[in-house]
């Protein structure tokens, strides 16, 4: 199904199902409705997730059932843009929080510093170990990342 937005204004609101094909549950869907609001120099969206699957298997990322929630904030000012996401995703990283800073140089050209927080380990493994090395006993974790990002 594709998305559909309702636009008034600055303000939009979306919903989506994303069927994700036949993982070995009979379905694997994503139902998502998201809300965002643009208010000049600030931007802030909130997005609400379940799964619809048929994985009964609890502690799986993709269990039937499972919910996230996003709260995502930036705020523009000049050649800067600060960011504030915080989630809640069931089986994924748990309570998250990422802040960021990025600085345009130019149009396509800019340099970010972020910090990346999650009470469960879900995105983040030990350090150089990679999903080769994966320890899913770790409990949470903590990176920050510093980069330049170029769009062709």
């Amino acid at each position: 199904m594709p998305p559909r937005a309702l636009s008034v204004s600055t303000f939009t609101v979306r919903c989506a199902r994303n069927s994700r094909g036949n993982a070995g549950y009979r379905r694997n869907r994503l139902y998502g409705l998201s809300a965002s609001h643009q208010a000049d120099k600030l931007y802030l969206a909130i997005k609400y997730e379940v799964f619809d699957t048929g994985n009964n298997q609890r502690g799986s990322f993709s269990t039937d059932g499972n919910r996230s929630i996003n709260l995502l904030g930036s705020y523009a000012s000049g050649k800067n843009t600060i960011k504030l996401m915080l989630a809640k995703v069931e089986n994924y990283g748990d309570h998250i929080v990422h802040l960021g800073i990025d600085h345009r140089l130019s149009d396509d050209l800019k340099v970010f510093a972020e910090y990346y927080r999650e009470a469960e380990t879900a995105a983040l493994t030990l350090r150089r170990g990679g999903f080769d090395d994966f320890d899913a006993s770790i409990s949470g974790g903590r990176a920050i990342a510093i980069g330049v990002r170029y769009d062709f």
